[in-house]
């Protein structure tokens, strides 16, 4: 092991755009891009879009180091736009967002499940571990008239629910989550999405451990992986 491979690192990764029309026969938003739509759930109406991807720390893994985040944040500075061929604004013309940093792969529709009855990742009613997700940034945002465009949409309300755990992990699992919706009628079609592109940004630290220390990291992280997942 070089010692090289020690110290600070900035990783970043890109996420693209997304541009979609709601598809009613579908009941789904249309993938775009790395964008995927997931359909309407049986617990709401309320279908959404998600994005997936990771940082590769395989390299660090396999040397027995430790990546310990010292920063993590979505650079994220342009509009959104949600247009509801309703007219202006009503409970559907609402986004969620959530971006979340995963010890492990996590199932969209799990979490959409989650979202909808109000369970963001790692909060007490979700299925996943909170240790497992470094990052979880939740905001929510609503159309406001008031500025002249009922299809700009504003932050209402964020939060922050991530562990900012140390991870062995060889892959860092990244998502963007997006509900659209989710008042009592749903969404009918016609609806039109934009989404601006962004960029993860995750700091860490690269540490060797002691051996005790690594060895009990690697068996917390592998009962966080198939526990409840």
């Amino acid at each position: 092991m070089s010692d090289a491979l020690l110290g600070p690192r900035i990783m970043t990764k890109d996420v693209e755009e997304y541009t979609g029309t709601f598809v009613a026969l579908a009941n789904s938003w249309p993938d775009h891009k790395g964008w995927k739509g997931v359909p309407d759930l049986p617990v709401a109406n309320a279908p959404g879009i998600y994005w997936e991807s990771y940082f590769d720390l395989s390299g660090y893994n396999k040397d027995e180091l430790t990546v310990v985040p010292t920063l993590m944040e979505l650079q994220d500075a342009g509009p959104y736009f949600f247009t509801n061929p309703a007219g202006p604004p009503t409970p559907d013309n609402t986004l969620w967002l959530v971006d979340v940093l995963s010890m492990e792969r996590l199932n969209a529709e799990e979490v959409f499940t989650d979202l909808v009855n109000l369970n963001y990742p790692g909060s007490p009613g979700s299925k996943l571990n909170f240790e497992q997700l470094p990052m979880v940034n939740a905001r929510f945002t609503t159309a406001r008239s008031t500025i002249g465009d009922s299809s700009l949409q504003t932050v209402a309300d964020a939060g922050s629910l991530g562990s900012g755990e140390p991870t062995t992990a060889a892959k860092l699992w990244c998502y963007r989550f997006i509900v659209i919706g989710g008042g009592a009628s749903g969404i009918s079609g016609g609806e039109t999405l934009q989404v601006p592109a962004t960029r993860f940004l995750f700091a860490a630290q690269i540490i060797k451990e002691p051996e005790l220390a690594h060895m009990m990291r690697l068996k917390r992280s592998y009962e966080l992986g198939t526990n409840g997942n």
